[in-house]
């Protein structure tokens, strides 16, 4: 691999041919994951695996990737770390491909009253929780995330974490106190919506349903490694570079506010 260090890393599709064998490497690792520890993946993965497996083709600079060695040789973070990471990004990229190819093969356009209902909603569910939490250190940056969301997919992504995020017991208790834009059956109502959207896209059909399953494992895992990828690389560059944007710690926000590659 090259050794690049500017913000144009080496893509992801570079490395297509070797997505499937990490996958394939990785899955009973996968598969031992507990369930109730998945994670539901509520941001394009492609997207999102890119950014993961563009921070490792950086960071195997002969100059950084030293101190990552050195880190996993005291036992601080896992042994070969940045081939772990790749790996890990690269089958979550195998497995959102996967799942779209059969997406596709059996999407059908969302309804148009289907769509009027959650863009509405959307924007409701949206402006009640920028009025009261729009300024907040903890939310600000994941509503501002769901806000730069587009398209049907990004919708029902972003009705999803509405749902959590109302739900949140903080949340809840500040919105229900308005008696004229908060509705206590928003959180069902835009997982059902939610659940519509995707189903017409086909993310819903058998096959889609095999590979939406595996990328949850997938996720989940990637989201470990992706953590401690940006724990160590924290450690090591702190005093040198702005690591918060070197290292973001949040794929949510990274992929939804960080111009990226087009979609293949």
């Amino acid at each position: 691999m090259g050794s690049k260090t500017t913000d144009e890393p080496e893509p992801i599709e570079d490395r297509a041919e070797h997505a499937a064998e990490a996958y394939d490497a990785l899955r009973p690792t996968l598969e031992a994951l507990p369930y109730d520890g998945l994670l539901d993946p509520r941001i394009d993965m492609q997207k999102a695996s890119a950014h993961a497996f563009g921070l490792t083709v950086r960071d195997r600079d002969r100059s950084r990737a030293a101190g990552f060695q050195k880190l996993a040789q005291v036992e601080v973070i896992g042994p070969r770390p940045l081939d772990r990471y790749e790996q890990a990004a690269l089958a979550t990229w195998h497995a959102r491909r996967q799942q779209l190819r059969f997406a596709a093969t059996a999407g059908a356009k969302v309804p148009r009253p289907v769509v009027s209902a959650a863009s509405a909603l959307k924007k409701r569910m949206l402006k009640l929780a920028d009025h009261y939490f729009g300024e907040h250190p903890s939310y600000a940056l994941d509503l501002r995330a769901i806000r730069a969301g587009s398209g049907h997919q990004d919708t029902a992504n972003d009705l999803q974490q509405l749902a959590d995020f109302v739900e949140i017991p903080e949340v809840r208790a500040v919105l229900e106190r308005d008696p004229v834009h908060y509705r206590a059956s928003d959180a069902h109502e835009a997982r059902e919506l939610a659940a519509e959207i995707l189903r017409a896209l086909g993310f819903q059909s058998p096959e889609a349903d095999k590979w939406t399953a595996r990328l949850r494992r997938a996720y989940t895992h990637m989201h470990q490694t992706y953590a401690e990828h940006c724990y160590a690389g924290s450690l090591l560059f702190h005093r040198i570079e702005d690591v918060a944007r070197t290292y973001p710690p949040s794929l949510v926000t990274v992929v939804r506010l960080r111009p990226g590659r087009s979609r293949k």
